[in-house]
Order: C-alpha cells, then structure tokens, then sequence
C-alpha cells in the first residue's frame, strides 16, 4: 500500500479530483514533496500545497518523538 501511495506522487497532483487532490497533499502529503519544489521555483503554489507543507512541517517532529520513544523501548530478537 505505502509503495503505491508513494508512486501517486510522481505525477501531477492536478490529474485527482478534487476531494483525492486533497487527502493527497494535505492528509497525506505525499504530493508535497515532488511537487512543493518545482511549483515554489514556478510561482504556483496554491492552498491546498501550502496546507499539505504545513502538515508535513508539524508532523516532522511529533514522528522525531515517537521514533526517539519507540527506539528506547526496542529489544532485540536476537541475542
């Protein structure tokens, strides 16, 4: 599932209806980042890309935190 998510955001964002076009760079930002880049040097960020930037921003350290509480808590399998 995750690599097919992460292959939709090798295409354009504006080819998914509108509600897709939406999950997809908000919810998920996935579209974020292949297409934030070239549409910030383009001129032609809208909402929605700037929406799914923001949640990329806010979700960055809150997955740092889990990753840090997680790793503390790991045992290996092995000996």
């Amino acid at each position: 599932l995750m690599d097919r998510l992460v292959n939709y955001g090798g295409y354009p964002s504006e080819i998914f209806p509108g509600a897709a076009r939406v999950i997809y760079e908000v919810a998920v930002p996935f579209a974020v980042f292949v297409c934030f880049p070239a549409r910030a040097l383009l001129g032609r960020l809208d909402w929605v890309m700037a929406a799914g930037a923001v949640t990329a921003t806010v979700f960055l350290p809150l997955s740092l935190l889990v990753w840090r509480l997680t790793i503390r808590r790991y045992t290996s399998a092995g000996g």
